[in-house]
């Protein structure tokens, strides 16, 4: 089990720093839990980090235990400001949504850091102005931006294939 693991790690091998690279990690709220319920039993004094989409609404309630479980930091892909690039993606993401998101977590005193990406097909500078806008405005304990990497099978993936390679010699 998850905490099986995390016992060897801290009694055996003196670890105080785990990271969850699960990016479904909040997604199940009894999930998370059931981990803070074990892990503030075991009074284990550990930072951990863990990743959540940046629409939390059905976990907000379990934030006081997730901070006393240890979990000291939270990454969130928001992704980024450009609204026409939103729609695309299926308007998934509303900006107050993120912004109530980072302070729920930051009320909590669990560190927020952003990662944003630029790149995308539709990228111009007024785009990339609001997404280095946003940055601004949430106001995270960390951020990074990232170039977008075109996903084999998404949609941006084959228009970069048709235009790289219009031969279609490496789709």
């Amino acid at each position: 089990t998850v905490i099986g693991w995390i016992d060897d790690l801290v009694l055996n091998h003196k670890v105080r720093n785990i990271r969850f690279d699960d990016e479904l990690f909040i997604c199940d709220p009894k999930r998370v839990e059931n981990l803070c319920d074990a892990l503030i039993e075991k009074k284990y004094d550990l930072n951990i980090h863990v990743h959540a989409f940046p629409k939390i609404r059905s976990i907000e309630k379990i934030l006081p235990k997730m901070a006393k479980a240890g979990i000291q930091w939270v990454s969130l892909g928001i992704e980024t400001g450009n609204t026409e690039q939103l729609k695309i993606d299926g308007d998934k993401k509303i900006v107050e949504d993120i912004k109530e998101t980072v302070e729920a977590f930051q009320r909590h005193r669990i560190n927020v850091h952003a990662s944003y990406m630029i790149g995308f097909e539709n990228d111009d500078f007024d785009a990339v102005s609001r997404t280095v806008k946003l940055a601004k405005d949430y106001n995270t304990d960390y951020f990074q931006f990232k170039v977008v990497m075109p996903l084999p099978g998404s949609p941006l993936y084959k228009t970069a294939n048709k235009e790289q390679f219009p031969n279609d010699w490496n789709a």
